[in-house]
């Protein structure tokens, strides 16, 4: 559901808004325009990264009440 999210209504809010922080940002980018993208796919992989990271720990905290 939240890679739909992405896709669907915060990249095309997120091209509306690139074009200020290019002309905001106190130093020049190298993708000017671009680092709002290569933020939001950071973002992006951190909540993929530790809602992969809840769910095996859930699995394991599972395993180990079974085990008992």
């Amino acid at each position: 559901m939240s890679a739909a999210y992405v896709f669907v209504r915060l990249l095309p809010e997120l091209a509306g808004g690139r074009h200020e922080l290019a002309a905001t940002a106190p130093v020049p980018l190298w993708f000017e325009g671009m680092a709002i993208y290569f933020l939001a796919l950071a973002g992006f992989l951190v909540f993929y990264g530790l809602d992969h990271l809840r769910a095996r720990l859930s699995a394991s905290h599972e395993s180990e009440k079974e085990n008992r």
